[in-house]
């Protein structure tokens, strides 16, 4: 069994529970910060590696994820991408307005989407999870109101706490 210790890894997003059998090619974005994560010794033979791809605040074709990364999920979308989802921590009047498919703008906590090639962890696309939200009675989201109520001014999502 291997032992893992972890340095501050906040608001890095790691593929630590894939096996990466190479770092990530040149046509795949990734961080040009230092892994967070690595094993207690340091032999090169070692069966996994750690290959960081994103650090809160780079931009991915234009895409940047937001506030405090939380909540990671991922899941394979077919034999050659994986998708990691991850929430954001936010207030919902923080961050930068982002607009849904009907032109709704909010902002606050949300969620970003992640496809990484699935061999070697480098990201190939990034964005928003969804583009169409509706409140707890089951009405398209066409005002920040009906999700936040009673907030002022109501903006968007507030945090979803590893949602």
């Amino acid at each position: 069994m291997r032992r893992f210790r972890l340095r501050d890894a906040r608001g890095l997003l790691l593929l630590a529970s894939l096996v990466a059998v190479a770092p990530p090619c040149a046509a795949q974005f990734i961080t040009s910060e230092p892994a967070q994560l690595r094993g207690l010794d340091d032999d090169p033979d070692t069966v996994w590696s750690v290959y960081p791809v994103l650090t809160v605040g780079e931009d991915i074709d234009g895409y940047r994820p937001t506030g405090i990364l939380d909540g990671i999920g991922i899941g394979r979308v077919n034999s050659h991408t994986n998708r990691i989802v991850v929430n954001s921590e936010l207030a919902d009047s923080l961050g930068y307005a982002y607009s849904l498919a009907n032109g709704t703008e909010l902002r606050g906590a949300r969620i970003h989407s992640f496809d990484t090639a699935a061999r070697t962890g480098g990201i190939r696309r990034a964005g928003l999870a969804y583009d169409t939200v509706y409140d707890r009675y089951g009405a398209l989201v066409t005002d920040a109101t009906q999700i936040n109520e009673g907030t002022s001014p109501p903006a968007g999502f507030a945090a979803f706490c590893s949602g």
